[in-house]
């Protein structure tokens, strides 16, 4: 283990209580979900094979359930989802030759363009998972699209911000 790996291991750990701590005492809006845990499938070594992505997903999210006092299981299948898809996506929208150098994907890597291409797809498979699961009792199209949407956004914009602060250029 790399010191960089070791520092990602501590800013997942903070941002798993920090999800604890949003799921359990912050209710914005009906439709917003605020969630850092996409994050920490974003700064997962690209490399990483598919099992290992999906099993390092579920153990994020099901701790953050157990933390957050919700509903047990639905952030483990959201991002389960999302670490499934990730290596995929990072193969289809990212050159590789981009990525000789780093193991992840950041914006200073990729480029703020690219980099929010593939968060932008991370977030949206995790919040149609967690969105659909969530309403699974009183299915309403309008409120599914509208809090899918608004939380997309708000999701993307504080992603790429975690990411720029966690990332600072080299200097």
């Amino acid at each position: 283990m790399t010191k960089r790996d070791f520092k990602y291991i501590v800013i997942a750990i903070i941002l798993i209580i920090g999800q604890g701590l949003i799921d359990s005492f912050i209710h914005i809006s009906l439709y917003l979900h605020l969630s850092l845990l996409p994050y920490i499938i974003l700064a997962m070594p690209y490399r990483n094979s598919t099992l290992a992505n999906t099993i390092i997903g579920f153990m994020v999210g099901i701790v953050a359930d157990l933390l957050g006092g919700g509903i047990i299981g639905i952030n483990a299948a959201a991002l389960t989802a999302a670490a499934f898809a990730k290596r995929g996506l990072v193969m289809a929208l990212i050159n590789k030759d981009l990525l000789e150098k780093e193991n992840r994907p950041t914006p200073q890597i990729t480029g703020i363009g690219k980099y929010s291409i593939l968060a932008f797809f991370i977030l949206l498979i995790y919040l149609v998972a967690y969105t659909s699961l969530e309403s699974l009792g009183y299915w309403s199209w309008i409120l599914f699209i509208l809090r899918t949407a608004i939380s997309l956004v708000a999701n993307l914009l504080m992603t790429i911000g975690l990411f720029i602060i966690c990332n600072p250029k080299k200097q």
